[in-house]
């Protein structure tokens, strides 16, 4: 196999990071430069100018919160139409023109809705070009137009894919990152990205490693809980954590530990001949990304500028040349009725078999028309219904996310008043080792639910129990409640 060297620039904190490695063998690569400056200084001139020279092979690892990505279900097009349907969702759904965003995406395997209708679904990775152009020009580290841009989140995603590593055995898998600077989770199928979220730092500054591990933890957990809420509640099967070692093994054993879902720690490094030298841990994502830069990606949020086969001069003196041409070859078609009938003939039927495509084409696009129309006005009516009713799903999941691992819920019921106001009447019960620690979870829920800016508590606790189970000869004591809500809506907030 060739070698080829790729570039990774990523600007962070008002550094310029700059990298050059080179391609070994499969799933090797060798660090070639690698180079840190502060923003008023420039990177080495030897490694700007080969980045200028070949920008193809240049990634910039953008910020996260440049790009934005979704699972889109459409009808099932094919070609241009597909293409346009993606380029026009992304437009209803951020309030512009497809024009003002650069969109890389990939049709997935078809499926079919609740009611048997086929979908085609498509992975969307859209940034918005302005905003591109304006981090790129404010930002002095970046020597020229890069050929490929991906924020951290999808750089992780690719690489892992692109290293083989285990991943053909998994239907799910959950990519953690975590250092001191840049920490966040990737979970992702056989066939796209599915979830990104940022994690918290650690902001003792290692003074408090437990605790902050144990905050990643549940932060990991409660991401598998929110990625079970989606299209045919996928389970996360393996945990990979990868990043600053100091923090990954210890987070590793705590997921271990706990023994819900396997969690092994993926050394980013051992890809790499390193020449003896040592990388920050944060530096890793951009090593990964100066490996995937010569590689033939699926998503690019810089797309290549369309190569200009001619220039002005030599269509201008083709154009020349054609009429001289033409001008020519006139008295050759006048010699002769025979001839000039042939010829006319010959242009009618050809001039025929063009209308009768056109004509066929025009059908095509207005049932195309008639249908996005229609999907249209469906979405407007279904925006303008949901406009209306409170976001109960969101509401179930954020309640979810209160609730300490000791709380169960048995029953929640809601129910539309006549004044128009909602009510939910939760029934649960909250299961620990001691009385204590049971009643403790159980003030902790009641606590963040009153707290919340979306539900409104009122009377007191309809049922209130302390008991004690035994389960396969250990005790657990137990608080059952039942509680009364009120949604709070955007009325009321402002009143």
């Amino acid at each position: 196999m060739s070698s080829k060297t790729g570039y990774s620039i990523r600007i962070a904190h008002g550094t310029a990071h700059g990298m050059a490695v080179t391609r070994q063998d499969t799933g090797r690569w060798s660090l070639t430069q690698v180079a840190s400056t502060g923003s008023e200084s420039r990177l080495p001139g030897d490694l700007i100018q080969n980045m200028t020279k070949n920008p193809r092979e240049v990634m910039w690892v953008i910020p996260e919160d440049l790009a934005s990505h979704s699972v889109l279900s459409l009808p099932p097009l094919k070609g241009k139409e597909l293409e346009r349907a993606v380029l026009g969702w992304v437009a209803r759904e951020e309030g512009s023109l497809p024009e003002a965003w650069n969109i890389a995406w990939r049709a997935l395997p078809q499926t079919t809705d609740h009611t048997g209708e086929p979908k085609q679904k498509v992975y969307a990775l859209y940034a918005k070009s302005s905003d591109l152009m304006e981090k790129m020009s404010s930002e002095p580290g970046i020597p020229a137009a890069p050929g490929h841009a991906l924020p951290s989140s999808m750089v992780l995603d690719q690489f892992y894919r692109l290293t083989g590593n285990n991943q053909a055995t998994q239907a799910i898998w959950n990519l953690v990152f975590t250092s001191r600077e840049e920490n966040f989770l990737v979970i992702s199928s056989q066939d796209c990205l599915l979830l990104t979220r940022g994690l918290p730092n650690d902001l003792s500054g290692g003074q408090d490693l437990e605790q902050y591990i144990e905050r990643l933890a549940t932060e990991i957990e409660r991401s598998g809980f929110f990625i079970r809420q989606g299209d045919h509640s996928p389970e996360v099967e393996r945990i990979i954590v990868a990043g600053d070692p100091a923090l990954a093994s210890p987070l590793v054993a705590k997921l271990s530990g706990e023994g819900k879902i396997p969690a092994s720690f993926w050394n980013i490094a051992e890809h790499f001949d390193l020449k003896g030298q040592s990388i920050d841990p944060d530096l890793l994502v951009s090593l990964a990304a100066a490996a995937l830069a010569p590689e033939q990606l699926p998503y690019n949020l810089m797309p290549q500028a369309k190569r200009v086969l001619f220039g002005p001069t030599f269509r201008r003196r083709t154009m020349v040349a054609a009429g001289s041409l033409g001008a020519a070859l006139l008295p050759i078609l006048l010699v002769g009725s025979v001839v000039t009938a042939k010829v006319q003939e010959d242009y009618l039927k050809k001039a025929l078999d063009r209308l009768d495509i056109a004509r066929s084409d025009a059908e095509k696009a207005a049932e195309i028309y008639k249908n996005q129309r229609l999907m249209l006005s469906r979405q407007n009516h279904l925006l303008a219904f949901r406009a209306t009713r409170p976001d109960l799903e969101e509401i179930l999941l954020q309640m979810g996310a209160m609730a300490p691992r000791e709380i169960n819920f048995r029953d929640l019921r809601i129910k539309e008043q006549e004044d128009g106001t909602t009510r939910l009447t939760l029934t649960g019960e909250s299961v620990a080792e001691t009385s204590v620690k049971a009643q403790e979870a159980f003030l902790k829920f009641q606590g963040s639910l009153e707290d919340s800016s979306f539900l409104h508590s009122f009377g007191e606790p309809l049922k209130l129990e302390i008991s004690g189970s035994n389960l396969a000869g250990q005790t657990q004591r137990k608080t059952v409640f039942k509680m009364n809500f009120e949604l709070v809506t955007d009325t009321d907030v402002k009143g």
